[in-house]
């Protein structure tokens, strides 16, 4: 029950500092806060269904709702905030902290930092199409994501993120479908590290 009340309390919290500092230019809509709030509520019981703890799972709440507006607003503008991603850096770090005292969460920095690093490299070495999916609010949104997952598990939901979007995106290229300048890829991240989270805790 306790860890209910956080989880409801770190919710209010971050749609409170969103809607006070996220940029008008992020096209970010009064619905699009119940949706967020709601991907918070849902990703706290799809959390403690796996087994995470109660304390883990109420600092998923805002972290999931960070998650969703990044997806929001990328689908919708090509931008990830930044604020969004330091919501989920903190509650991974919390966790970590919780969890393990100042050791684990060096580890979490350390995971998080691998994760943005392989993107960047990936992202460098990926053929020049004229197109492009990853940019640095993408790298921080993964570094902040990576937090979350243990350094040995963390390739596999970059693998997983990676994998759904290119497959996405090269069905709709097959079919036809004339894509923007820039692709969105942070409903990629989200749901491939927040999908392999969950898989951890799982099994």
């Amino acid at each position: 029950m306790m860890a209910g009340a956080w989880a409801g309390l770190l919710l209010a919290l971050s749609g409170v500092l969103h809607n006070l500092l996220l940029p008008d230019r992020a096209g970010f809509r009064k619905l699009d806060m119940v949706a967020a709030i709601a991907s918070g509520g849902a990703a706290y019981v799809a959390a403690l269904l796996v087994g995470a703890g109660g304390w883990t799972a109420a600092l998923m709440a805002p972290a999931a709702f960070a998650g969703a507006v990044s997806t929001i607003t990328d689908l919708r503008m090509r931008l990830v905030p930044d604020l969004s991603s330091l919501v989920v850096a903190l509650a991974a770090l919390s966790s970590a902290g919780l969890e393990g005292g100042p050791a684990q969460i060096g580890l979490a920095v350390g995971s998080g930092a691998a994760c943005g690093l392989i993107l960047f490299l990936a992202g460098r070495m990926a053929p020049r199409s004229g197109k492009s999916g990853i940019g640095s609010g993408d790298l921080l949104l993964a570094g902040a994501w990576g937090c979350w997952l243990p350094l040995q598990v963390a390739p596999y939901a970059l693998i997983a993120a990676s994998t759904a979007a290119v497959g996405f995106y090269g069905l709709r290229k097959t079919i036809g479908v004339k894509e923007e300048a820039q692709i969105a890829f942070a409903p990629w991240i989200v749901g491939g590290f927040f999908g392999t989270w969950l898989v951890s805790h799982a099994f």
